[in-house]
């Protein structure tokens, strides 16, 4: 997921480049995109611990998602897409209930639950609340490659949230420094427990590891995070019963969201200019810039030409 913009933008923006917004959900868990050579020998590995009832046709399933692309260095395997081909498409793309909205087909929802067996054989769900155990090694790895990818646990079943975090927070050494969470709780949660789905996720164990390790990794003082936030009942334009979150305390977050960018900001552009004061620094800074643009340009094509290789 993701990592190439991200990256992108760590390298030629000036910080701040990652704000962290976190509510009650983990959020959403993705099929991978991309698996290495050797997560893949792992899932079918564990395809013949699968129970024989549930075992037959994972491989050929697993076979047909997850293609080999040859033409990476190292070795990938990559998701197949469902609009592929018309034949992928009608079987396993989207189609449109009778009030118009787009759906997963019930061909596609069974092959996911089926790819799914598989990773979670190979890569058991609990193990992700061990998943921090891996971090100081990550960040290690990425001393010597800026592109390693996240621990196999992370990258099968930490949400897309989560992985984005580890990207843009935990892998970049300084930060607590430039690196902001905004967090708001729900303080009422429990009075709403059957009807609060679209507002809090199941899993809160994940989430709130995830949480704590911001705070170790950020400091508390770059988790900011606002409890006042409730939910209560309403009704929808139509009449129906609804539960929604209330925004009292949106107008204070979006205020602090500012002082705090602010705050990074500033001296980042006296940083950026070199206290560039009169016409002829600033003339000097601005060629400068453009030497420097050049160069990462140049470097930039390089490490691509190589990855093409």
């Amino acid at each position: 997921l993701f990592p190439e913009e991200l990256r992108r933008s760590q390298l030629m923006s000036p910080e701040p480049n990652f704000l962290i917004l976190l509510g009650n959900r983990y959020g959403w868990v993705p099929l991978p995109e991309e698996i290495s050579k050797e997560e893949f020998a792992m899932l079918h590995k564990a395809i013949p611990r699968l129970p024989a009832g549930v075992r037959a046709n994972k491989k050929s399933t697993l076979n047909f998602w997850y293609r080999c692309d040859s033409n990476n260095f190292p070795r990938i395997y990559v998701l197949r897409s469902r609009m592929s081909d018309p034949e992928v498409a009608k079987k396993y793309g989207k189609i449109t209930d009778d009030k118009g909205k787009e759906q997963d087909t019930q061909a596609w929802i069974d092959e996911q639950k089926d790819l799914w067996s598989i990773i979670n054989e190979a890569f058991p769900p609990d193990s992700l609340n061990c998943r921090f155990g891996t971090l100081e090694a990550f960040r290690n790895k990425l001393a010597n490659d800026p592109n390693a990818p996240l621990p196999s646990i992370v990258h099968f079943l930490a949400s897309a949230t989560e992985q984005e975090i580890w990207r843009g927070a935990f892998a970049v050494p300084n930060a607590g420094d430039h690196v902001l969470a905004f967090v708001r709780e729900i303080d009422n949660v429990a009075d709403f427990s059957q009807e609060t789905q679209v507002f809090v996720d199941a899993d809160q164990t994940s989430l709130q590891k995830l949480k704590a390790t911001l705070k170790v990794h950020l400091g508390e003082k770059n988790v900011i995070e606002f409890k006042r936030a409730h939910l209560n009942r309403s009704t929808n334009e139509k009449g129906a019963p609804i539960v929604d979150v209330t925004t009292e305390h949106l107008a204070e977050m979006c205020d602090r969201v500012y002082a705090a960018l602010e705050a990074i900001i500033e001296p980042q552009i006296k940083v950026y200019w070199g206290e560039a004061t009169s016409q002829a620094t600033r003339l000097a800074r601005e060629r400068e810039i453009e030497h420097d643009e050049h160069r990462r340009f140049r470097s930039e094509e390089r490490r691509v030409g190589k990855e093409c290789r």
